[in-house]
């Protein structure tokens, strides 16, 4: 009998590492964005993946203050991350 997916690509493991990585990336990328950020500047990527990283890791660690740098969408964003 021929089974077309009996081997499997990418472990459940990696899976899980991938969807962090992921999600990390898109919080880094929503913070960067000008709406960001309370002066409406771009925010550094370095800057930015720190925060994302530390949120979706219930770190706590920031590089900025959190209730004067970011804005109410950046704020939701860092909420989210951290859900």
């Amino acid at each position: 009998m021929f089974y077309l997916f009996t081997k499997k690509i990418v472990s459940d493991f990696q899976i899980i590492i991938l969807a962090f990585a992921c999600v990390i990336l898109l919080g880094g990328i929503l913070l960067m964005l000008p709406v960001s950020s309370a002066a409406g500047l771009w925010t550094p990527l370095s800057e930015a993946l720190f925060t994302s990283t530390s949120a979706v890791c219930v770190t706590g660690l920031v590089v900025h203050d959190t209730m004067t740098y970011w804005s109410i969408f950046g704020k939701t964003v860092i909420l989210l991350l951290i859900q």
